[in-house]
């Protein structure tokens, strides 16, 4: 009988530690990038290490001239990442809206929404940072209970179409790629990882992972971890090849609730690049014999 108890045990244990690990595997943080890309030229980046924010690459405010009163992002730096965040001062600024905490690198009149409160001559167009054809990539994670959290890129211009890399409270979920817009773009998606996608919110605030975006003549891959997600075929020809901007940011929370506890959107870095050109090589001239 001992014996018996003694192997099941020894079994149960085997099984325990099985689940931890996997538990732990699921949980930890997903390593940075090296900064070098083969194949690829760095255009921009931030590691977001402080003290102060890159104003020359993003505007820390959401979306100014959409509302009267402007929503400027809330913000601290630590362990070399930028620490967006919601609180009561955001809920109270936005009295009949949710709240957010946001950058963006790029802002026109009605970028996207048609309910703007501004004119078109209180909110100039102001460009940071677009570009069309690249690899754009993030490492973040959240904490709180916030409503979502958002890593999404649009068309530059008045109305511009939406490519939602990461806007989704259960991302990288079934809506972990995105298509809004007033006029929806002509693609085919297409899953092409089973990879096991993060589920639980406590494993998705348990540690840093990556997202990225990789936009080609042809359309658009999704990357989480280094791992192909997910294409679409886009023709951006047809579309007017108009470069995109970037925008990061935390929804906070509708329950008022929740205001008492933290609720951040943690992101190590934004990186963008661009594709080397491949160089074709020459004959030999000889000596000219």
């Amino acid at each position: 009988m001992k014996v018996v108890i003694l192997v099941v045990t020894t079994i149960l244990c085997v099984i325990g530690v099985c689940h931890a690990d996997e538990g732990a595997k699921k949980s930890a943080d997903f390593p940075a990038n090296p900064l070098n890309k083969e194949g690829w030229t760095l255009v921009v980046k931030d590691e977001f290490d402080g003290p102060e924010l890159n104003e020359k690459l993003w505007i820390p405010e959401y979306c100014p001239g959409r509302f009267k009163t402007a929503r400027k992002a809330f913000y601290y730096f630590k362990d070399g990442a930028i620490h967006l965040h919601v609180n009561d001062k955001t809920a109270e600024d936005f009295v009949g809206y949710q709240a957010v905490s946001s950058l963006q690198t790029f802002n026109c009149h009605k970028l996207v929404w048609k309910d703007y409160e501004s004119k078109p001559e209180d909110t100039p167009q102001t460009n940071k940072f677009t570009q069309l054809y690249g690899w754009y990539e993030i490492r973040a994670k959240h904490v709180g209970p916030m409503h979502h959290i958002a890593f999404w890129t649009l068309e530059a211009k008045v109305c511009g179409s939406e490519i939602d890399v990461t806007e989704d409270p259960a991302w990288p979920g079934p809506n972990w790629h995105k298509w809004l817009s007033p006029t929806p773009f002509p693609t085919k998606r297409k899953s092409v990882s089973s990879y096991d996608k993060i589920t639980s919110k406590e494993q998705r605030a348990a540690g840093f992972h990556i997202y990225a975006l990789e936009v080609f003549p042809g359309g658009t891959r999704i990357y989480h971890d280094n791992i192909l997600i997910e294409e679409a075929d886009v023709d951006w020809k047809k579309r007017g090849e108009t470069p995109l901007m970037f925008f990061l940011g935390i929804y906070g929370s509708k329950n008022k609730q929740d205001f008492n506890q933290q609720q951040e959107y943690v992101i190590d870095y934004f990186r963008a690049y661009k594709k080397q050109r491949e160089t074709v090589p020459q004959p030999d001239a000889g000596d000219g014999k």
